[in-house]
């Protein structure tokens, strides 16, 4: 288990297994569901956090609001939010620009 120590109390978080740790930020591995009724986050599946996306996966669509869902989920910019991998795929690698553990801790 990967662990990220807080410098202002010295404590130790526990980092769930779809988050990766980088100097570039936090990288999240992530399982899309486009077409849902709604946008929400449905839990960890495996080495993934589950998403529901409300939008197709057309024309980008699904890609744009699972960015717009992320930024107001986890209070950061969108332009803080990256799509490294799996741009047509379910499965995704998002990287969260220059964040850390402690920044998100909590609001997935």
């Amino acid at each position: 288990m990967i662990m990220e120590r807080n410098s202002k109390n010295n404590r130790q978080h526990d980092i769930p297994p779809f988050i990766q740790l980088s100097d570039k930020g936090i990288f999240l591995s992530v399982k899309v569901k486009p077409r849902a009724s709604k946008s929400a986050i449905k839990g960890i599946y495996g080495e993934f956090l589950k998403i529901d996306i409300n939008a197709p996966p057309v024309d980008g669509a699904a890609n744009k609001e699972l960015i717009k869902f992320l930024s107001k989920r986890l209070k950061i910019s969108k332009k803080d939010i990256e799509i490294k991998s799996g741009k047509s795929s379910k499965e995704k690698l998002i990287l969260l620009k220059n964040k850390r553990f402690s920044d998100i801790d909590g609001l997935l």
